[in-house]
């Protein structure tokens, strides 16, 4: 049986194995393009600059995406976000870059846009490995945390019978303290069978001064401590924490359409929309005609409508009513 501490023991090499493997990919996903487009190996020199230079946008762009944070616990689709928004931004600095240098005309936009995908499916597949290896590791009890749960909320019973049924977290409860004694803690922890890597605190937001005599009794366990938050009850939107000016915050109800998010959203929707309207463009072209048969007047009705910040813009959609239908009224 591998020992259960084993990746843990070795994070700092996987991390670098982690990140050489992500450059590797970026670099072999250029050539294939390459090879692709143009049938040959022989790369020129601008070209393999260009390799070298989103390799190292690798280096820079994955953290700050947070896409080496641990995979713990977390789903796929959260890691599949994480990588889009990272090839995306990268992209569009290796685009940034060759019209500054005034060099884009160098390179072949087909070439540009396979790297971009290749890549994207290289991480994927990466990825999706990865994460199988690592949950089955974990369903077998390799690698796991092992932890204790303090509290007896709600949500803290909820989450400890959660991961009980969720081995491939790599999450183990291995018991559960209800009404923990603060002063005898330190005793109890180490009269456990088993170390324990990680202390959980589910008590509700009311309980703030015992939660705090818990934190000074375990301030020199070199255990991970995390405090489970009853929130669940709120009426929250892209709840998330934030540091402002030195201190936490939680944010109970924010805008996602801030920062980086706006420039990812906003290629993300002209691209599928453009995809879209590609792939159902035969049948408006039906509609359209039938439209156009059926009555007098232009095929798409056009209206103002007020979008983010009280902004207009001019709608379009297939006419459904007579030209004249509103004209007594005014738009209804």
């Amino acid at each position: 049986m591998l020992p259960q501490g084993l990746l843990k023991e070795y994070s700092r090499f996987i991390a670098f194995a982690l990140r050489s493997l992500d450059v590797l990919a970026m670099v072999i996903s250029g050539f294939l393009a390459f090879f692709y487009k143009f049938g040959e190996t022989n790369m020129p020199l601008h070209y393999t600059i260009a390799l070298c230079i989103g390799a190292f946008f690798i280096l820079i762009v994955f953290p700050f995406f947070h896409v080496y944070d641990s995979m713990r616990g977390q789903g796929f689709w959260s890691t599949l976000t994480k990588l889009f928004q990272s090839i995306v931004v990268i992209l569009i600095l290796l685009a940034g870059l060759a019209f500054i240098t005034k060099t884009g005309e160098d390179f072949s936009r087909v070439w540009f846009a396979l790297w971009g995908v290749i890549a994207f499916l290289f991480f994927i597949l990466f990825r999706c490995g990865l994460l199988i290896i690592l949950r089955l590791m974990r369903a077998r009890g390799w690698n796991e945390r092992r932890v204790v749960l303090l509290g007896d909320s709600d949500i803290g019973m909820k989450l400890a019978n959660t991961i009980q049924q969720s081995l491939w977290t790599g999450f183990r409860i291995v018991d559960i303290q209800k009404n923990p004694d603060p002063e005898k803690l330190m005793t109890y922890l180490a009269s456990l069978p088993e170390s324990i890597d990680e202390v959980w605190i589910a008590f509700p937001l009311s309980a703030e001064a015992r939660v705090k005599e818990i934190l000074h009794e375990l301030r020199h366990q070199t255990v991970t401590i995390r405090f489970v938050l009853d929130i669940f009850g709120m009426d929250l939107l892209n709840h998330s924490i934030s540091d402002f000016a030195g201190f936490p915050m939680l944010n109970l109800h924010s805008s996602p359409m801030i920062g980086m998010n706006r420039i990812v959203k906003a290629i993300e929707d002209r691209v599928l929309a453009s995809l879209i309207l590609l792939l159902i463009s035969p049948l408006f072209l039906m509609i359209a005609l039938a439209v156009k048969f059926s009555s007098k007047g232009p095929v798409f009705y056009k209206q103002k409508r007020v979008s983010w910040n009280g902004k207009e813009f001019d709608m379009l959609k297939f006419r459904t009513m007579p030209v004249d239908a509103e004209s007594q009224t005014g738009p209804v």
